[in-house]
C-alpha cells in the first residue's frame, strides 16, 4: 500500500465515508478515490467497506484493523514531517490549541503572553469548541493539545496531565438580597429561591451544579443556560437571575455593578487537563508549552 491509500483509509472515516468530501480534502477527483478503494481492496483480498448501492457506509469488521493500522502510518508520517521540520528550525512553528471559550479567554492568556517570550516565532491556532469535541480534534490531527474540564481523558490513545483546580462563584446584581451573604453563609437553599443562569450540560461543571441541587431534593429554576461566562454576566445584569459562573471569570473591575461570592464550600472543586496524541511527535515549543500549563505539577 502507498501513503496515499493510507490517506484515503484515514480520510474516509473523518469525512463519514462521504466519497466528495474526502476527494476535496486530498485535493484529487472523486474518481481517484474510487479507483484507489478498488486498487487497497484487490491487493489485500479483504472486503474493507460496508456499502449500500454505490454508498459507502461504514468499514468492516476487518476494515477497522486495517484503519487502526492506518491511523498509526499517518501519524507516524506526520511524526517525520514535524522532527524534519523542528531539524531545520527548532523555534519556529505552530501550536494549535483546542479548547473551551472559558479557558481560552481566563485561563490561556497569562501562559501565551509569558511563552511568547520564550518562542517569538510560534504562533497560536486556538480553536473553540464543546468539550467532546475538543478529543476528536486532538485524536484527527487537527489541534495539538485540548484543554478542557470535562470529557478529557477518555481515550487511551492520549496522554492527559493536570493543569489547575478551579471552583464556581455565584454572580449577584446590584442590590440583590442574597448579596447580604458571604461564602461561609450562603447556602443552595437560599441560591434555589432565585431563577439561575449558569452552563449547559458538558460545559464546565454545568451538569454537576443542577446534580447537586437535586442532591439536597431542592427545586431550581434553571432561567438561561449558556456555553460561556460571558453571556452569563450579560444577562445577570439584565436581571434575568442570578448566575454560577467559573470563578475565574469574574473580574472585580471589568464586572461591575455585578457582586461575586465564592461557592467552594457548597460545589465541588474541578480539575482542567490538557490532552495530547501518545504517538505525536512534539517539538520542543510544544513540550515547554506544556510544561508552562502544567507548572502546578511541580510546585
Amino acid at each position: 500500500m502507498t501513503l496515499f491509500q493510507i490517506k484515503i483509509i484515514v480520510q474516509l472515516k473523518k469525512q463519514r465515508f462521504n466519497i466528495t468530501n474526502t476527494a476535496e480534502s486530498l485535493n484529487v477527483v472523486q474518481s481517484a478515490i474510487s479507483r484507489q478503494i478498488k486498487l487497497i481492496e484487490e491487493a489485500l483480498s479483504l472486503p474493507l467497506f460496508i456499502k449500500k448501492g454505490k454508498r459507502y457506509l461504514d468499514f468492516t469488521k476487518e476494515g477497522y484493523v486495517i484503519y487502526d493500522q492506518a491511523l498509526k502510518i499517518e501519524q507516524a508520517s506526520n511524526n517525520i514531517l514535524k522532527f524534519s521540520q523542528e531539524a531545520l528550525q527548532e523555534k519556529v512553528g505552530r501550536i494549535r490549541i483546542a479548547t473551551t471559550h472559558t479557558q481560552a479567554k481566563y485561563f490561556l492568556p497569562k501562559y501565551l503572553t509569558r511563552f511568547r517570550t520564550l518562542y517569538p516565532q510560534v504562533s497560536f491556532e486556538i480553536e473553540q469548541s464543546t468539550p467532546a469535541d475538543l478529543i476528536n480534534k486532538v485524536i484527527e490531527s487537527k489541534a495539538d493539545i485540548a484543554i478542557s474540564t470535562e470529557q478529557i481523558d477518555q481515550d487511551e490513545s492520549l496522554i492527559t496531565q493536570f493543569c489547575y483546580q478551579w471552583h464556581h462563584a455565584l454572580i449577584l446584581p446590584e442590590n440583590h438580597p442574597l448579596t447580604q451573604f458571604n461564602e461561609d453563609t450562603i447556602t443552595l437553599k437560599a441560591i434555589s429561591k432565585y431563577p439561575i443562569l449558569s452552563y449547559v450540560h458538558g460545559f464546565t461543571g454545568g451538569g454537576i451544579i443542577q446534580s447537586e441541587f437535586k442532591k439536597r431534593k431542592l427545586d431550581v429554576k434553571i432561567g438561561l443556560a449558556a456555553s460561556d461566562s460571558d453571556t452569563i454576566k450579560t444577562y445577570v445584569k439584565l436581571g434575568f437571575g442570578i448566575g454560577i459562573i467559573a470563578e475565574m471569570a469574574y473580574d472585580s473591575e471589568l464586572d461591575q455593578p455585578l457582586s461575586v461570592i465564592s461557592l467552594k464550600k457548597l460545589l465541588p472543586q474541578f480539575d482542567t487537563k490538557i490532552s495530547y496524541l501518545k504517538d505525536a511527535f512534539q517539538p520542543k515549543y510544544l513540550q515547554r508549552f506544556i510544561e508552562l500549563v502544567t507548572e502546578q505539577n511541580h510546585e
